[in-house]
């Protein structure tokens, strides 16, 4: 009982002692170093994340933002619908410009903000002539058609009417002949001119001076603005004497 009485005084006096004293304030401080920072991680990440999904809406409102004006431009892309078309100047003017279109005659207004192009260069509208061939280029808007741009092509789109016949000669000279088809039509005129290629019956290029009257021949032509038929070629069909 004595020894019981005198380990419970001990135990006392330990408590009481400076180095009690300092195990529990080294202990309340550690825990205060631990929890604190602790309690600012915490706090910093919750605040990284708001600014994290602030950053998200941010983006995703910036994206539809995007979109709605990518969508305004197709729409007025979508209304303001480009064409062209090939067509032939059949007059000029101060005020106007009017062409043939696949039979049809459009007038074109003439304006200030439309361009005339010519071998990648601007050129002026009194530079077109009649019989141009010329493509339109205009932007449709509410069914409208505004001519944006006009460029002159070295080209001729004419379409040319060819003729193919089979007979002989009857009369032939330098600058044409006339031919009487196996189909019945007789006295048919031929215009010959430095083009013209003259072939014999195996193909090979001889002069118009090889040709005679009653040789059977196959003639190649194509018809001019003023209706006579421009020899292409002609061919003989059987062996030249």
């Amino acid at each position: 009982m004595k020894k019981q009485q005198v380990k419970i005084f001990e135990q006392k006096k330990f408590y009481k002692s400076p180095l009690y004293l300092f195990f529990i304030a080294l202990f309340v401080l550690i825990n205060l170093l631990i929890i604190k920072p602790s309690h600012r991680t915490q706090a910093q990440a919750e605040n990284e994340k708001e600014a994290s999904e602030e950053s998200t809406i941010s983006n995703i409102k910036k994206v539809i933002q995007d979109k709605k004006v990518e969508l305004e431009q197709n729409n007025q892309q979508t209304n303001q619908q480009k064409q062209a078309y090939l067509a032939q100047v059949k007059r000029v003017s101060a005020e106007t410009l009017t062409v043939l279109n696949d039979q049809l005659s459009i007038v074109i207004p003439v304006a200030d903000d439309f361009e005339i192009i010519k071998e990648d260069k601007s050129i002026s509208l009194d530079q077109i002539e009649v019989d141009d061939w010329v493509l339109v280029y205009s932007i449709l808007k509410e069914n409208t058609a505004k001519v944006v741009r006009i460029v002159v092509t070295n080209k001729d789109f004419t379409k040319i009417e060819r003729k193919i016949a089979l007979g002989a000669i009857v009369e032939i000279y330098p600058s044409n002949l006339l031919f009487d088809s196996r189909t019945g039509e007789n006295n048919l005129t031929f215009l010959l001119d430095k083009d013209t290629q003259y072939l014999d019956a195996d193909g090979e290029e001889i002069t118009v001076k090889d040709f005679y009257p009653e040789l059977q021949c196959l003639i190649i032509a194509k018809q001019k603005a003023d209706g006579q038929w421009q020899t292409t070629s002609i061919k003989a069909l059987a062996e030249i004497d």
